[in-house]
């Protein structure tokens, strides 16, 4: 059975399992499934859900990476990484100490493109597989996205998220790239700081401008709307326009016609859409374990990680 170490424990890896959603959302269900086999759980301050769960579990509990070293040795299978991303140098020091076959580094990885870039060399260095949870990626509606976006002329996209850069936010960042590999940042405006992270960074709203080919490409990340999940964009090509919204959970599709009897019968209009994807339950945490314990090359993921940290990083600077 493989081994594995969990860094920052938290919610990320068992509260929101616990909503009883189909979907595998926590580290927990998916590596229990995967039948890994969790050695110790660090957290420099274990909140009650981490202590119950070590508890329940039978797995040790440390405040510092040192006991283990002390209790379990240096090298692992897998190190799974859901420490606040503001403390990367401890992801840092814990790579320089220990190591791992495999590793799950949660997003955006550091705020800053010199932090990632060392984390991601020591990770080369020591060939040491590891990927990005950047959920989408293993998502069938994202995948039939890039279908259509690859069969057609993009003209512009209008991409909206209702968090912050960092954090959620950069799953937005990561996407844009995915679907639009030559993008390139031309502006950017920093919004208002609407929260913490850990109580300590904030985290900017921002409106980010960039371009692809011919195409422009506007993203907004508003942070005001604390209550409501927003994911969403549209898309234009000479032929069409597609809308994704996963608030909403479709994709959908829709031509462009001539003919309009208010404006006239030379104008542009857009026919009924049609449904081109329905999310229901995507496994996403569950396809990112799989695709690690694979032999796919997770280059391209990583450059593009390394890509959304550089945005991050000239934004909150």
């Amino acid at each position: 059975m493989l081994s594995a170490v969990i860094f920052g424990f938290g919610n990320v890896a068992f509260k929101i399992g616990k909503d009883k959603r189909t979907q595998k959302f926590d580290h927990m269900s998916v590596l229990s499934s995967l039948k890994v086999k969790i050695v110790a759980i660090v957290d420099a301050s274990p909140s009650e859900e981490a202590l119950y769960y070590a508890s329940e579990k039978k797995i040790p509990l440390f405040t510092n990476y040192k006991n283990v070293l002390e209790n379990f040795g240096s090298h692992f299978d897998l190190g799974v990484f859901c420490l606040p991303t503001s403390k990367a140098d401890v992801t840092l020091g814990i790579l320089n100490t220990m190591s791992f076959d495999r590793v799950l580094l949660e997003k955006p990885v550091s705020y800053d493109s010199y932090t990632a870039k060392k984390i991601f060399s020591k990770l080369r260095e020591t060939e040491t597989r590891f990927s990005i949870n950047y959920q989408r990626n293993w998502d069938a509606g994202y995948s039939k996205i890039l279908k259509w976006i690859q069969k057609n002329t993009i003209t512009d996209a209008y991409c909206r998220s209702s968090t912050a850069i960092a954090q959620s936010g950069s799953h937005m960042i990561e996407l844009i790239f995915r679907l639009f590999p030559d993008a390139k940042m031309q502006n950017f405006l920093p919004l208002e700081s609407k929260r913490l992270i850990s109580g300590e960074v904030p985290e900017p709203g921002a409106f980010i401008l960039l371009t692809s080919k011919d195409a422009q490409i506007c993203a907004n990340f508003d942070s005001t709307l604390l209550n409501e999940f927003v994911f969403s964009g549209t898309i234009y090509s000479t032929t069409g326009r597609l809308v994704f919204d996963e608030g909403e959970g479709f994709v959908s599709i829709s031509k462009k016609q001539k003919g309009n009897k208010r404006i006239g019968s030379d104008i542009i209009f857009y026919d009924d859409p049609e449904v081109l994807y329905e999310w229901k339950d995507e496994p996403w945490l569950y396809g990112c374990y799989k695709d690690l314990f694979s032999s796919k090359s997770h280059k391209t993921l990583q450059d593009r990680s390394l890509k959304v940290v550089e945005v991050i990083n000239k934004i909150m600077r």
